[in-house]
């Protein structure tokens, strides 16, 4: 184990995840300052207000809806369902991509992230909505009324052409994941795309973490599933491969492309930190 990997596993034991948020939501809004009052940076966010992730707000959101268009084939007519949108930071540049006739939903567990998003994302041609969904999750809602086990998405069944989920099942417990993956098919509709990240376990990445090679110093959580803090699970999840594939095919959905592996496994891989799997509702469903 590293040094680096020793001193996380340290602090995670023996500080309240809320104080570690708190003291990395403040230290990042701090560093943004300079950008933040700049006469051309849009309006962003505070990470004290919610945590909108890691790097340059825009910059990231605009990279991955450049991302999905390129992996999903997004068309300007699609309807989209942005499952855990947060403020909208891949949802304002996504709209953007859609035209006249085109949908965007977006629902988060965070009420202060959907007043947010209603406030500043909005589009003249397309319509947008931003949903609170009051769900309880050890990370970000302890208060919430329900499981993400039992929620039902927003949406018709058969109503949509893209589901996106970024940085949302690294959230979730093994029961959540398999009811989203459900309901991703639920709502699709015949041909629709799911696009994901996840960070998944197969035999080469639980080596390279036993052996502290990994930038996430995960632990196993139950048979698989895998967590970074046992007290806090959801603050970050990792999957056994198989088993999240198994959870896919029960869905009834299909892997459009091998999946693209993340650097979170390995420190010398560059690109992404989070494995990205993009799906497919088939046409016909399998016999």
């Amino acid at each position: 184990m590293t040094c680096s990997s020793a001193l996380r596993q340290f602090v995670s034991a023996v500080v309240p995840r809320p104080l570690v948020r708190f003291v990395w939501n403040a230290a990042s809004d701090l560093k943004d300052l300079p950008r933040r009052f700049s006469d051309d940076t849009p309006p962003q966010p505070w990470r004290l207000m919610h945590n909108v992730g890691g790097g340059d707000y825009h910059r990231t959101g605009r990279y991955f809806a450049d991302k999905i268009v390129e992996q999903t084939g997004l068309q300007p007519n699609w309807s989209v369902l942005d499952i855990g949108c947060g403020t909208g930071r891949i949802g304002a540049p996504l709209i953007q991509r859609l035209g006249e006739g085109g949908s965007y939903t977006g629902f988060d567990l965070s009420a202060s992230a959907i007043r947010w998003a209603r406030k500043h994302v909005a589009s003249p041609s397309v319509s947008v909505q931003f949903l609170r969904a009051d769900l309880s999750n050890t990370e970000y809602n302890r208060s919430g009324e329900r499981r993400a086990s039992q929620y039902v998405f927003p949406a018709a069944p058969g109503s949509m052409d893209l589901c996106i989920a970024i940085s949302l099942f690294t959230h979730l417990k093994r029961e959540d994941a398999q009811r989203y993956l459900h309901e991703c098919a639920r709502v699709l509709k015949p041909g629709g795309k799911v696009f994901l990240t996840a960070f998944l376990m197969n035999d080469k990445a639980r080596q390279r973490v036993q052996d502290g090679r990994a930038r996430m110093a995960f632990q196993p959580l139950d048979a698989s599933t895998y967590t970074t803090d046992l007290k806090t699970p959801e603050h970050a999840i990792a999957f056994d491969q198989g088993e999240f594939f198994n959870w896919v095919d029960a869905a009834q959905l299909v892997r459009v492309s091998p999946m693209v592996p993340g650097n979170w496994s390995d420190r010398t891989r560059r690109g992404d930190l989070q494995d990205l799997v993009v799906l497919e509702k088939p046409v016909r469903p399998a016999m």
